[in-house]
């Protein structure tokens, strides 16, 4: 999870109602803290990759 999902989630939404205003889009996106953490993919075991699963 981001540091603050509420905070992120708002800004996603009002990011997306005004997505053709650069200076707003930076104005949303200024201070929402750290996004969510990325998962390295040469760490996943194979059971955990989407592509081996079901089919």
């Amino acid at each position: 999870k981001s540091e603050n999902p509420s905070r992120m989630a708002s800004a996603i939404v009002e990011a997306v109602n005004c997505y053709d205003d650069p200076k707003r889009l930076a104005e949303i996106s200024r201070d929402l803290g750290m996004p969510m953490k990325g998962i390295e993919v040469s760490t996943l075991t194979e059971s955990a990759k989407l592509q081996v699963r079901g089919w």
